[in-house]
């Protein structure tokens, strides 16, 4: 029955009185047993309580640790890559969480220190290793490229590719060096048979002529390659402009049709300019042209697309621009790689006892348009000088 509240009171709300089915005598007891009853779940709440406590005051301790030590190795950044502990270690987690922290954090500290030493060691080896190339590398080049590579890199996975680079260029480093050197032999051994040849003969025709053979390119080469011949591999362009997939010797490709050994020979010939080139200097390869070849009366037979075709091709990529001089008449292939063409003739004077040379520029304005826009604001801003 609800303190308070009468039983007219509980019957207008619609609420049945409180029935009890025990003995009001009974009710003391029972009480006194109620009250024992909530004071031992008061102490085994009390209990967990504190309990708690001492866990959360423990998780904070673990945590500020563990804060100090992030502060210390910066394990939590995103560089780092996560492992998953041990299932052992999970497990004690929960009851020897200081135990386990400390564990881990000597077991880092430890490798951190490791790591040190480690690092120490390398930045000495660095040093040393640049101390070595400034005291004998010679070539300029060659050290810069050493001792700034070895300063760039700083991940391992950079350095071993670093490490295969520098191997390459030193083995072709020493290639040429080794060349060298053989050359400075052979000369010796030319001078020595000059002074012979000088005490024996006056014939300074002959003197010269055997100096002339001595020091030919085909002698100097033998000599650099150590009598190993030179092997070059040709594919060939065929007529529907396909290139075989089949590598060709250089002694069967001259077996070729005449406008297709052109081809491999002018193509052979722009990139051994462009090789001395880049020995020479730096090149600007942002400019489409930044050289020039000229050529006499070059093409001879040559005229096909597929012959011409791979040369113009290599020659624009490597930025040459072709200027030849050849006795064809205008053709259609002439008009298709030359946008401006020079015509020089000569025509018979009044009488015919003298010749007189006209000569006329022809202009592709479409070619040029198309292929350099910039040639012809420049056309239309100057006159080019007269070729003769």
């Amino acid at each position: 029955m609800e303190k308070g509240r009468t039983t007219n009171e509980l019957i207008k709300e619609d609420k049945s009185p409180c029935e009890f089915n025990i003995d009001i005598n009974d009710i003391p007891q029972l009480l006194k047993v109620e009250k024992l009853e909530i004071k031992k779940l008061e102490t085994n709440i009390n209990r967990e309580f504190d309990n708690i406590i001492a866990r959360t005051d423990l998780l904070e301790n673990v945590n500020n640790k563990f804060q100090v030590e992030n502060a210390k190795h910066n394990f939590l950044s995103e560089t780092i890559k996560t492992e998953v502990l041990a299932e052992q270690i999970l497990l004690d987690f929960n009851y020897q969480m200081i135990e386990i922290m400390k564990g881990l954090s000597q077991e880092l500290e430890s490798d951190k220190n490791e790591c040190d030493r480690k690092y120490n060691r390398i930045k000495l080896s660095r040093e040393a290793f640049i101390d070595y190339c400034n005291l004998h590398i010679n070539d300029s080049r060659l050290r810069g490229m050493a001792v700034n590579g070895i300063k760039n890199k700083n991940e391992y996975k950079d350095l071993i590719e670093y490490q295969k680079n520098m191997a390459k260029t030193i083995v072709y480093t020493i290639k040429v060096a080794e060349g060298k050197e053989e050359l400075r032999k052979y000369i010796d051994i030319i001078i020595d048979e000059f002074d012979r040849e000088i005490e024996n003969s006056s014939d300074e025709v002959s003197i010269r002529r055997l100096i002339e053979k001595k020091l030919s390119i085909k002698n100097l080469l033998n000599v650099v390659l150590k009598d190993k011949s030179i092997k070059i591999k040709c594919r060939k362009v065929t007529n529907d402009m396909k290139i075989t997939k089949v590598p060709m010797s250089w002694e069967s490709s001259n077996k070729w049709s005449g406008g297709e050994r052109w081809s491999k020979n002018m193509t052979l010939f722009l990139g051994i300019l462009n090789y001395l080139a880049e020995k020479k200097q730096h090149l600007n390869i942002s400019q489409k042209n930044n050289r020039t070849v000229i050529l006499d009366n070059p093409f001879g037979k040559a005229s096909s697309k597929h012959v011409l075709e791979p040369v113009f091709f290599i020659a624009e990529k490597l930025g040459f621009q072709i200027i030849a001089l050849t006795a064809h008449a205008q053709g259609k292939f002439i008009s298709d790689y030359f946008p401006i063409v020079y015509s020089c003739r000569l025509r018979d004077a009044v009488g015919g006892e003298r010749q007189i040379m006209t000569n006329e520029r022809h202009i592709n304005m479409a070619y040029l348009k198309e292929k350099s826009p910039l040639s012809v604001y420049r056309l239309q801003e100057t006159e080019q000088l007269e070729l003769l």
